[in-house]
């Protein structure tokens, strides 16, 4: 009997060991889909400075240089 409650303990220790890095990577996700919507907020914003830097730059004569490139 003494093996069987040393498996049964192991058992759920282990259980609560998986559940606890169950619990752990969905807090990981979260801020990794936090994350994700920044970098998307940041890709666009980025985009946009780009669009606009472009046509600023479509005036001056340096942008024939760049290109050339």
């Amino acid at each position: 009997s003494l093996t069987l409650l040393f498996i049964h303990t192991s058992t759920s220790s282990y259980l609560s060991l998986f559940q606890h890095l169950l619990h752990e990577s969905e807090n990981e996700l979260k801020e990794d889909k936090s994350t994700v919507e920044s970098l998307g907020i940041l890709l666009n914003e980025l985009k946009t400075n780009q669009s606009n830097t472009c046509e600023t730059n479509s005036a001056s004569p340096t942008s024939s240089l760049h290109s050339t490139k």
